[in-house]
């Protein structure tokens, strides 16, 4: 059976945006975690940032996986 997770990300200038979804998402049933995971991302090949020295910090909310969208 196919599934669908989603997974929203934004970079910890935007903590209160992501921090208000995973509040919102916790109450309508659609995340179990009230609190989005910190993720550091890896800096990749194509990256076209001039300073690639600064480490780059995400909040990640996952929510449930669904099969009704297939």
């Amino acid at each position: 059976m196919d599934r669908i997770r989603f997974n929203i990300e934004q970079s910890i200038n935007n903590s209160a945006y992501i921090y208000h979804l995973s509040n919102l998402f916790y109450e309508l049933g659609y995340c179990s975690n009230i609190v989005p995971k910190l993720v550091v991302k890896s800096e990749s090949k194509n990256d076209k940032r001039l300073d690639k020295t600064v480490t780059r910090f995400n909040y990640r909310l996952s929510l449930f996986t669904f099969t009704s969208f297939l």
